[in-house]
């Protein structure tokens, strides 16, 4: 992988030339005139160089790999439907992105077209842990600026996606955070989570991160690369040998799934924006949309409020998000807002966060949702953009 960000290397797929030539068009000019796509008839040789590694992972041989485009890529991009692929009896998107996680050194992983084939707000607010992508999205969606830019969005930008350039580097980060670690160190002790965090966290959340012990928060590094959701596949998780590069790399991105759910509901972590709705007081005497837009920065290292106590409930670890999150749970056991402290004083709340567009908005301009976080705070808001699906749809008439 390229280390520098000035030019990215960005490998497509798909097993139509004229499909893979049009996401290349969807990208920003600087990145898709430098796409690399991996041409239809490759495709088998691809999935079998891949497949040759995880048999040979289980093996503990010493094949050496044969070089693979996806070895290179900052960036891969592939689509899931790849029922043209020849040699390959039924292949499809979900099966390379986990080879190319698992079995490469490939950077940021996103598939097309899997859970929606047009742009698509998804009510449920669910991260998708069943996907070894790290982003799915329709092909059209490549064309928001809102996955590319930090500057003034406009219209339709999901507030769960990443700026997908800094993405790239903060999975670096990560993999080189994992990589200096004793794969034996438990992943509550690893991300530095306060006992707040801990015994806020659903079982259900913790037991998705494998513990082999008889704990569920006991769950270490290592174990990870085995649990049945966010760990390797069948045989692989029990056979393969321990391969500390490859390893680390799985780690990162499947942790960092896992960092997403957990933020999801917000009620054990918070980010910006959610926590000015629930605490304007860290806004400063007047609350208004031009104070409320300061709050939607996607740059874990920026400072959003003035309040140096929130220091003591910021994430110890920046760089495992692409925003600013604090430690709900922290803020609630220090009362370090005067909405905490005082609970029996009036909240402004004539904005609301709207979740399909990353803004805020007068509440009367906004539409509730019943998302399906199992959170207090699982009503949520969206502003609706035309020539975007909402689904499932009925979510908006439980508002």
């Amino acid at each position: 992988m390229s280390s520098a960000r000035t030019k990215l290397n960005v490998v497509i797929l798909d097993d139509e030339q004229r499909i893979e030539e049009a996401i290349a068009s969807k990208l920003p000019a600087s990145i898709g005139r430098s796409s690399v796509a991996i041409k239809p008839d490759a495709i088998t040789d691809l999935v079998k160089e891949l497949g040759s590694r995880a048999a040979a992972a289980r093996l503990s041989n010493n094949r050496k790999p044969k070089e693979v485009p996806l070895d290179d890529a900052d960036l891969f991009i592939v689509d899931y439907d790849l029922v043209k692929a020849k040699g390959e009896d039924y292949l499809t998107g979900e099966t390379v992105a986990y080879l190319a996680r698992c079995y490469s050194s490939c950077g940021v992983v996103i598939a097309l077209n899997q859970f929606a084939r047009s742009p698509t707000f998804d009510l449920t607010l669910r991260p998708q842990l069943d996907s070894f992508a790290d982003l799915n999205i329709a092909a059209d969606d490549l064309k928001n600026s809102g996955l590319w830019s930090k500057s003034s969005w406009k219209g339709y930008r999901a507030w769960s996606w990443p700026i997908i350039t800094d993405a790239i580097s903060l999975l670096e980060q990560r993999v080189a955070d994992v990589q200096k670690t004793n794969h034996k160190t438990r992943i509550i002790d690893f991300l530095e989570l306060p006992p707040s965090v801990v015994e806020r966290l659903a079982t259900s959340a913790l037991e998705l991160l494998g513990s082999q012990g008889s704990k569920a928060e006991s769950a270490t590094l290592d174990d990870l690369i085995r649990s049945p959701i966010l760990g390797l596949r069948g045989r692989e998780a029990t056979d393969r040998k321990r391969q500390p590069a490859q390893d680390a790399r799985i780690v990162a991105a499947r942790l960092s799934a896992w960092l997403n759910l957990i933020l999801a509901p917000q009620d054990v972590l918070v980010d910006a924006p959610h926590l000015a709705q629930r605490c304007p007081s860290l806004l400063g005497k007047t609350v208004s949309i031009a104070s409320l837009k300061k709050t939607n920065l996607l740059d874990p290292t920026k400072t959003i409020f003035g309040s140096s106590s929130l220091a003591k409930a910021k994430f110890k670890k920046p760089f495992w998000f692409d925003r600013p999150v604090w430690f709900w749970t922290e803020i609630e056991r220090l009362k370090l807002t005067s909405e905490i402290r005082e609970p029996w004083n009036s909240v402004d709340d004539r904005f609301v966060f709207c979740e399909d567009t990353s803004v805020f908005k007068q509440r009367s301009a906004a539409k509730r949702f019943q998302s399906d976080l199992v959170s207090p705070y699982r009503t949520r808001h969206v502003e609706r953009v035309a020539g975007v699906d909402y689904q499932p749809a009925h979510r908006l008439a439980l508002g």
